[in-house]
């Protein structure tokens, strides 16, 4: 018996690759600031602002990812 198939992919995970500039000297000391301000969980680490890129220090960051 000849059992014909076809193998799809309905849930595939796309994956994007780009190299962004790199950080300057404000944006590094910003990101040491955020690292005082973080919650705790067990296993893992947050910053308490879930909108990091809407703050100054990171409107390049930011337009570089939106460009992409």
């Amino acid at each position: 018996m000849d059992i014909k198939h076809n193998l799809y992919g309905i849930f595939p995970t796309p994956i994007y690759i780009s190299k962004l500039n790199k950080f300057t000297k404000k944006e590094l000391n910003y990101v040491d600031k955020l690292s005082l301000n973080i919650n705790k969980n067990m296993g893992n680490v947050s910053s308490k602002n879930s909108y990091v890129l809407n703050d100054k220090p990171f409107n390049n960051i930011k337009k570089q990812l939106l460009n992409h």
